[in-house]
């Protein structure tokens, strides 16, 4: 983390308006071109333009429209199936593709009839934009299946995602490696003697890393190869929030105290005293890091290695400062929710307001009224802030005006949790219910009824909602994967022939295992018998010896006698 002069604020107004001209030209274009197809021949259009001419208009076009364009002439379905280039853009443009990691492109078959048409790499293409099309439609039919997966450690508190593993930290103090996909259990790390209170990821040139916080005044660094500790951090009261950034954990506890630590070794570099109340977020961004407090106040800091500005404060060690940038005693009561995305950061907290800041500098730019109780929690895009209270409502603002946008409300009791996904808005609250919204235009998608833990919150990826719970130790997937299509009454056929053979070699190889046992059973007896048989005259032998030592010895004695 280094500090760097705030940069002057660019218009993007000019190329935003100059990329919607030019994607406008382009839709104007292929009209025109789909006007004169249609009336000429197909080898009168294909003199007009040439394919590279065409794949370049065809880039700017949307899914709905590239099918369109494939079905007006030959050539252009040549140009439109043949060009990986224009499905592998559509996959970069879905908006869960910065958010997930897609599977390899091997779990794609290619789809049938598409080889006199185009090669193996962009059939697999098409294939995953049509499986990304069916998720983006149950998500909006709300099709989605909910399933229960135990942990069996202790209510859930915190959980996060970290590559292929979903991590879950719990009130018994373990932590549970979950695989993402199959959220089938894959270790238990039980290293804290109190409750896991927050979780982080860090990414290094070395590798990955989990770091967890806890109630017993620990934070323990994980290798995510062997899942052992590397690396320990203590502090002096317990701890409340944790972060990572660059090589750097930053961790607060209940008394106000941060730490700015390395994450390879643990040697704590800057500690200082932050804040009059517990540190309950911390958010990190180019410049340096944010912590929030139920003191209401938002503070930007920076570990820098070179002098501050004269009206920074600074905290120094051997070899780093802790220079505090920026200060807002924005809420009047503790904040109690934060976000930051893009070139906004947003706080919401106990005195109903919201407020927006400049990542970059920590100016607070302006402050949200219109919740009439406690915003217990806020998340943002970039473009716009969702923020939901104690009265049930969420309302959804421009980032850059401050105007609300709409104003939701379909919870009862206090929303727990929001979160953008997309075009998306996925809100949840104690009523065990979630909502589903259009971002867009407020309007209510569908509602995912009785989900069947209190929660506490929520993460979502491409096609799945993780929840989380406070009375239930386990997590709770509802999922928009769409379901395979039933195959054909052929292969239907196909399929219960196989299941039968696949029975009769069961049964099979289950009669030759009873013919087996029954004969190492025959070969046993016939061995017994055999020993028996063999052991018997040997007893004739002994019996006859003991009775001629009975006899001599009667005789001795009748011979003494006499």
């Amino acid at each position: 983390m280094t500090m760097t002069t705030p940069s002057a604020t660019v218009d993007h107004t000019t190329a935003e308006e100059e990329e919607e001209a030019e994607g406008e030209l382009a839709l104007s274009a292929v009209a025109g071109l789909r006007v004169n197809a249609e009336k000429e021949d197909e080898e009168d259009a294909d003199v007009h333009l040439s394919s590279d001419i065409l794949e370049h208009v065809f880039s700017w076009l949307e899914l709905p429209d590239l099918v369109r364009c494939s079905q007006v002439c030959y050539m252009w379905r040549k140009v439109v199936l043949g060009t990986d280039a224009l499905w592998q853009h559509l996959v970069a443009r879905s908006e869960y593709f910065h958010r997930e990691q897609i599977r390899d492109l091997a779990d794609y078959p290619p789809l049938d009839g598409m080889r006199r048409w185009c090669g193996r790499s962009t059939a697999k293409h098409i294939g995953l934009v049509r499986h990304l099309t069916r998720v983006e439609n149950n998500w909006r039919q709300g099709r989605c299946s909910i399933t229960r997966h135990p942990l069996g450690s202790g209510a859930v508190t915190a959980a996060i995602l970290l590559g292929e593993f979903l991590i879950v930290g719990t009130t018994a103090g373990t932590v549970v490696v979950c695989d993402q996909s199959s959220l089938e259990i894959v270790n238990h790390l039980q290293e804290a003697e109190e409750e896991i209170t927050a979780l982080a990821a860090a990414h290094t040139s070395t590798g990955n890393f989990l770091v967890t916080a806890s109630e017993d005044a620990l934070v323990r660094v994980y290798d995510c190869r062997e899942w052992g500790v590397i690396a320990l951090v203590a502090h002096d009261a317990g701890l409340v929030s944790v972060a990572v950034a660059d090589r750097y954990i930053i961790s607060g506890d209940d008394r106000g105290v941060i730490k700015v630590s390395d994450v390879h070794t643990g040697l704590t570099l800057a500690t200082t005293v932050a804040h009059q109340a517990e540190v309950n977020r911390i958010l990190c961004t180019p410049n340096g890091f944010f912590t929030t407090s139920w003191d209401g106040q938002v503070k930007l800091w920076s570990l820098l290695s070179h002098a501050s500005t004269p009206s920074s404060h600074t905290v120094s060690t051997n070899t780093h400062r802790l220079v505090l940038m920026n200060a807002q005693h924005a809420h009047a009561e503790g904040v109690f929710a934060s976000a930051c995305a893009g070139a906004v950061l947003a706080t919401g907290g106990g005195d109903a307001c919201v407020c927006v800041f400049d990542p970059e500098t920590g100016d607070l730019w302006r402050r949200l009224v219109g919740h009439q109780a406690e915003v217990y929690c806020v998340d943002t895009n970039g473009t716009s802030i969702a923020s939901g209270d104690a009265r049930s409502e969420v309302f959804v603002w421009d980032a850059r005006t401050g105007i609300c946008l709409h104003r939701l409300g379909s919870h009862i009791g206090v929303v727990r949790h929001v979160q953008f996904t997309g075009t998306r808005l996925v809100t949840g609250g104690d009523h065990r219910r979630l909502v589903i919204w259009d971002s867009t235009t407020g309007q209510r998608m569908h509602t995912v009824h009785r989900q069947p833990i209190l929660l506490k919150s929520f993460l979502v990826n491409a096609d799945r909602i993780l929840v989380v719970g406070t009375d239930w130790p386990g997590i709770v997937s509802v999922s928009y994967t769409p379901r395979p299509p039933p195959p054909p009454p052929q292969q239907q056929q196909q399929q219960q022939q196989q299941q039968q053979q696949q029975q009769q070699q069961q049964q099979q190889q289950q009669q030759q295992q009873q013919q087996q046992q029954q004969q190492q059973q025959q070969q046993q007896q016939q061995q017994q018998q055999q020993q028996q048989q063999q052991q018997q005259p040997q007893r004739c032998l002994r019996d006859d010896d003991e009775r001629q030592e009975a006899r001599r010895e009667r005789s001795g004695v009748i011979q003494e006698l006499r």
